[in-house]
């Protein structure tokens, strides 16, 4: 069968499949296999296996098929929209030809992606818009400029249309409504929108937000070169069979207006009668492809939407858009006057999907569009059918019925029911059906029935028994001659057509009235809703009211019985307490010290006679009546202070609720009991161990051990070596009293020594991450309480609420940041440990046979680097910290120092360039850190003109604060004036020098020189603010930019010289103050030797100070060179990367111990980069990202530790990371200087273990 489209269809037919996301369903749709060479054209669809209405496998023809693997540039190539579009633009001296696309599918089978796109790629009307506008670029008609050139296209306008420029049109619906040029009044615009108030009512849709891929700049097509043109559009839609102007709608500000918006006729008019048009529509004539894409968006905005069961956002309506092109012969010197405008119209339609109200489960309103939709197409695929019939030869009527509904009319009357068209070529028409070969077959098949340029049915239809009646009853009918005996002559048949067409007619006129009076019957339904929802609402805010009285009262009665509850319950726990007091006297009065003799080796005091004295006061029997009675009173006292805190600390705990207010007094009884032992224990003099008996018992001769909690806590507070220290500085210069109540360092040792090696190390790392812990907490909260009372000091109202909600959610987050950091450099501890050991075990010989059985295991597990890369698994614990700005810098900059200290160690080891000693050349003289600057310096300042809240602020108000020349300051002698301007800030200048980019650098036209031009850009919204700068500017200056940059000087060069005298000293003086603060850190240097001191700190803020002025002055400069010297629609975003670039090459001038600071910038411009990217779609944020690269930076940092520890430059890092990996804090290059016979040895030791 021949697939190609017969010479007299009215579309070429194209099949795109839909990628479907459900993987459980059966496919019903398979497309045929071709030749290697060939495209594949027909497909096969077979109804479900569980079908039991037993229908035919049917085979379908279409133009070509596209598989789900096609994209947008692919279907527009290939589906014959260029070819369109080139009919459209016309032949050289010709006129050119109407074009028709279409889509149509199922709903949710891809329709509007296909012709509009998405988030994220640009449909075919982006995509011809894009290419109309590129190759029409040079000879476009500028309606804001030639006004005469706009009154012709008016006058050429056959529609009866209002005519628009787009900057007006834009002024109106964003900014207030601008004026309009018509032909003539048409009932459709009684209630005109120019009397609607001129405020702001929307936001305007941003082009740079919008999809720019696939791209079309390498795609050309054939245009008239002498002939201009004009590019006029317009936008309407078929709603339950009526058609309605998006873009009036759109510039209508009352509601009501836009609810009662009337539809409009479809007719011949004056300057039309053999043709008809959609009368009285507002079209826009656009001059660039932003304009174009801006009146797309806005009546897309407008357009018919509502979810249901089958597509989240169904297009209820047909939406046409029309790029109207106007050609006519370009004027020449000799004849001033161009011919006339010839027109030509490409028609882009988004027709509605078919749906079932089962499947949609639509209701209501939404029911009744649905049915208008489905009996729309149910028209279309007749007349398609019909039409393919005819232009196959098949017998039957030549009549096409398209006047059924305004669709078919829109699509047919003015190819089939016009009678010439003159020397016009015919219109050439593509219809992209889509189909979702996972979706629903009963509606898939329907269109493709009627759609497919032909149609074989392979197997052969079960006859139903409703076949055989109609067949049985068709031939009754029947006479004996085989003929019908009704009319059947041509002029019969013609007279019952226009009867029936007549009866249409009446219908339809009736079906108009009904539906006006069901718009009526609505709009009381709706006000009637609304008064109910107002109804309610009171209801509500009465209940709230009531409920929040109730729960006040209840809030004051619950609190008073709390109080009164309270204080019973204090009462009782008094009289408990005093009762537990009487116990504990009657248990003390029977208690005696016992001294243990063997404890005098260890704790002897240096004077003989006091310990004489001593252990005659304190043994058995050597004790008298009166030093018992004093030891008893002392012990008495202290137990009497230990229950006064006792009790002070239950209370406490009873307000927060703490579990011990819920146990017994026998509970309570006993921790007392253990606290005046462990008192007594810890208060002997000398201190001895003392041994408790009662008073009827015996002595015990063994040695009390101190309580396991006490041990516990003391091993976990602080080691026997600080102990030992603090014994030393501390506690040996107090009082004597106090020194005799503390045990000596030897003793200390022995009650907090470990059962084993690996004991101590784990509580060393407990107790070194619960040392982090507070360090951590309280250095952050005391730093937010220091940024707090600056904030508070120079805060708005506006700030302090903005505070308020991120103090609500950043609720713990030191908490939470101090947990981190202790996890962090605990389990780096213990992992470090156990891979360290579990190494060990596996080289040992007895290992042997498990080395043999799992060898990648083994050498996984026995490399040099295992326990390095198993500790940074320590990382996953930045997790527990708040996801927020903190984190990913943290996760930055140890990414930044891990890449830095891997690069010193490819460099030390000759990786990257051997040095001289090694036979090479050594590192080339100018290379450095300093060349991150810029990428980084251009990546910045990109995102600080067009992405500013991905741009850390202080960098910019420092930028901002030292541009003196190029950031103008407002006057002390400035007014308002009568226009009510205020000065402009400085971050509106930049937005100004933004808005000037997207409009491809304008040139400046002085409003001195020419007051009335109307070549003076627009004042949008970025533009208007500053125009206190630009308006009096000085008239020689030739650019925009530069009349924003220096509105007072038209020379650069002089600026940039200007600029150069003034930002210097004041950045000199900052960095003398910054350089000279870290300069006293370095005090000792300094004292030994001033002059080449002073000379080096001179040196470095020169050298800084020159590359910070070079680099902001250079990018600021750098604009008004690209604006003096390139086109201007070259690159006309990016000069700003590029301008930041040039800039950052002024840091060779401090290339010299700035390494610092150029990664930091570079940190900057990595997380800048990552939140524009994140922003602009280019990918999408990972969760906890930032805790896989923390992870990976912290095993190369390991690694390289590992490997080559002089690479992580600065002894203090490489004391942390040999103290997070549990060796204690000190330097390993240190340790390598001061025992060179030792370091040598454990690298030998290494080498064999690798």
């Amino acid at each position: 069968m021949d697939h190609q489209k017969p010479s007299a269809a009215l579309f070429d037919v194209f099949l795109r499949l839909r990628p479907s996301p459900a993987v459980d369903k059966e496919r019903f749709l398979d497309v045929e296999e071709t030749h290697a060479q060939q495209l594949p054209t027909h497909i096969t669809i077979k109804p479900p296996a569980d079908d039991k209405r037993k229908r035919a496998i049917e085979r379908f023809a279409f133009t070509r098929v596209f598989e789900e693997h096609a994209g947008q540039r692919e279907l527009f190539e290939r589906s014959g929209v260029l070819s369109i579009l080139e009919g459209v633009l016309g032949q050289p001296g010709r006129e050119g030809r109407d074009g028709l696309v279409a889509t149509l599918g199922v709903t949710g089978s891809g329709k509007s992606h296909t012709i509009l796109g998405s988030k994220s790629q640009r449909g075919l009307t982006q995509l011809t818009l894009d290419v109309l506008f590129q190759q029409t670029a040079n000879r476009l008609v500028d309606a804001d400029v030639s006004p005469s050139a706009f009154s012709s296209l008016c006058r050429a306008d056959v529609s009866e249309g209002h005519l628009l420029p787009a900057a007006n049109f834009m002024d109106s619906i964003y900014y207030g409504d601008g004026p309009s040029h018509s032909r003539a009044a048409t009932p459709a615009m009684e209630s005109s929108f120019l009397s609607a108030p001129s405020t702001s009512r929307r936001n305007m849709p941003r082009v740079s937000a919008l999809p720019s891929y696939p791209s079309v700049d390498d795609v050309d097509i054939a245009i008239d070169r002498d002939a201009e043109y004009a590019v006029v559009v317009s936008m309407y839609e078929v709603h339950n069979d009526r058609i309605f102007d998006l873009l009036t709608s759109a510039s209508s500000s009352n509601k009501q207006q836009q609810a009662k918006r009337r539809a409009l006729l479809f007719k011949s008019t004056e300057m039309s009668p053999d043709r008809k048009v959609v009368a009285g529509l507002k079209k826009i004539v656009c001059s660039t492809l932003e304009e174009a894409l801006l009146v797309l968006e806005t009546g897309l905005t407008e357009r018919r939407v509502a979810g249901t069961g089958s597509n989240a956002a169904s297009s209820r309506s047909h939406g046409f858009f029309n790029i109207e092109v106007k050609k006519r012969v370009r004027s020449t010197r000799g004849l001033p006057i161009s011919g006339p405008w010839t027109s030509s119209t490409l028609t882009v339609v988004d027709l509605a999907g078919s749906e079932r109200a089962r499947t949609a489960k639509t209701a209501g309103a939404t029911l009744a569009e649905a049915g208008k939709i489905n009996e729309s197409l149910m028209y279309l695929g007749q007349c398609m059918q019909m039409q393919a019939d005819h232009a196959q030869g098949v017998s039957g009527t030549s009549l096409v019925p398209f006047r059924q509904c305004k669709l078919t009319e829109l699509l047919f009357s003015n190819t089939l029911g016009a009678s010439g068209r003159g020397l016009k070529q015919p219109q050439k028409a593509v219809m992209i059906v889509t189909a979702d070969p996972l979706g629903d077959f009963n509606a898939t098949s329907q269109i493709l029935r009627y759609s497919a340029l032909a149609r074989e049915v392979t197997v052969p239809r079960v006859p139903s028994v409703t076949s055989q009646i109609l067949s049985s009853t068709t031939t009754a009918k029947h006479g004996a001659g085989g003929y019908f005996s009704g009319r059947s002559t041509p002029s019969a048949a013609q007279e019952e057509l226009e009867q029936a067409l007549a009866t249409i007619a009446q219908l339809r006129s009736e079906l108009e009235i009904s539906q006006l009076l069901l718009q009526e019957e609505t709009h009381r339904r709706q006000e009637a809703e609304a008064s109910w929802k107002v109804a309610e609402t009171k209801i509500d805010e009465v209940e709230a009211e009531v409920r929040e009285e109730v729960w006040n009262e209840f809030e004051s009665k619950l609190a008073q019985e709390q109080r009164r509850w309270r204080a019973a319950r204090d009462a009782e726990l008094d009289a408990q307490d005093q009762h537990m007091d009487r116990k504990l006297e009657l248990l003390t009065q029977g208690m005696t010290i016992y001294e243990d003799e063997t404890a005098d080796k260890e704790n002897a005091w240096s004077a003989g006679n006091d310990e004489v004295h001593d252990v005659s006061s304190f043994a058995p029997g050597g004790m008298g009546h009166g030093a018992k009675v004093q030891r008893l009173t002392e012990v008495e006292q202290e137990n009497m202070m230990l229950r006064e805190r006792l009790a002070n600390a239950e209370r406490e705990r009873e307000v927060q609720r703490s579990p011990i207010i819920g146990l017994s007094s026998a509970s309570r009884y006993s921790i007392v009991v253990v606290a005046v032992a462990v008192a007594a224990a810890m208060s002997s003099p000398s201190g001895r161990t003392p041994s408790v008996s009662s008073s009827s018992g015996t002595p015990s001769n063994g040695k009390r051990p101190l309580d396991p909690l006490t041990r516990t806590a003391l091993r976990y507070t602080i080691s026997p070596r600080e102990y030992e220290l603090l014994h030393e500085y501390l506690i040996s210069r107090a009082p004597q009293r106090v020194q005799k109540r503390t045990p000596k360092p030897t003793r200390y040792e022995k009650i907090t020594r470990g059962d084993s090696e690996g004991g101590d190390y784990n509580v060393s790392a407990v107790r070194a991450a619960f040392r982090v812990f507070v360090a951590s907490y309280v250095g952050l909260q005391s730093w937010e309480l220091v940024v707090k009372k600056l904030a508070s000091r120079r805060s708005t109202a506006t700030q302090q609420v903005t505070a308020k909600v991120e103090d609500v959610s950043q609720k713990h987050s030191n908490a939470r940041y101090a947990s981190s950091f202790a996890l962090m450099l605990l389990f780096h501890r213990l992992l470090h440990r156990f891979f360290q050991r579990l190494r060990a075990s596996l080289l040992e010989e007895g290992a042997g046979p498990f080395r043999r059985r799992n060898p990648r295991t083994s050498q996984l597990l026995t490399g040099r680097y295992a326990p390095a890369v198993g500790a940074s698994l320590a990382g996953c614990f930045l997790g527990v910290a708040p996801s927020d700005q903190m984190r990913v810098t943290i996760a930055i900059y140890l990414f930044t120092r891990s890449l830095e200290f891997g690069y010193n160690a490819l460099e030390e080891s000759g990786s990257l360039w051997k040095s001289e000693a090694q036979g090479g050349k050594g590192k080339p003289w100018w290379f450095g850190s300093w060349m991150i600057m810029p990428l980084a310096c251009g990546q910045l300042l990109h995102a600080f003109v067009f992405d500013r809240e991905c741009f850390p602020e202080a960098y910019g108000r420092f930028i901002l604060g030292r541009s003196p020349e190029y950031i103008q300051l407002r006057p002390s002698t400035y007014t308002a004036g009568a226009e009510g301007k205020p000065w402009p800030g400085t971050f509106d200048i930049v937005d100004g020098l933004a808005e000037l980019s997207k409009l491809r650098w304008p040139p400046f036209v002085s409003p001195i020189l020419f007051p009335k031009s109307k070549d003076i850009i627009p004042a949008t919204s970025g533009l208007g603010k500053v125009s206190p700068i630009t308006a009096p500017a000085h008239p020689g200056i030739k650019n925009t930019s530069c009349a924003l940059l220096h509105p007072h000087d038209p020379s650069c060069a002089r600026t940039y010289l200007k600029y150069w005298l003034k930002a210097f000293p004041s950045v000199a003086k900052f960095f003398a103050m910054i350089y000279g603060a870290f300069a006293l850190l370095a005090y000792k240097s300094l004292l030994k030797s001033p002059l080449p001191f002073v000379n080096r700190l001179s040196e470095r803020i020169l050298r800084m100070s020159v590359f910070i002025t070079g680099a902001i002055g250079t990018s600021w400069g750098s604009i008004c060179l690209f604006s003096n010297y390139l086109p201007r629609s070259t690159l006309p975003t990016q000069r700003w990367f590029l301008g930041g670039f040039l800039g950052g090459f002024w840091a060779f001038a401090a290339r010299y111990h700035e390494r610092s600071n150029f990664l930091y910038s570079a940190r900057l411009s990595i997380d800048s980069a990552y939140k524009v990217g994140k922003k602009r779609g280019w990918w999408r944020g990972l969760r906890n990202g930032d805790v896989m690269v923390f992870v990976a930076s912290l095993a190369l940092l390991n690694v390289v530790y590992e490997a080559r520890s002089s690479a992580v430059r600065g002894p203090m890092i490489r004391k942390a990371v040999s103290s997070v990996r549990g060796d204690g804090w000190i330097d390993k290059e240190a340790t390598k200087e001061s025992d060179p016979q030792g370091a040598k040895e454990v690298e030998e030791e290494e080498k064999k273990d690798m």
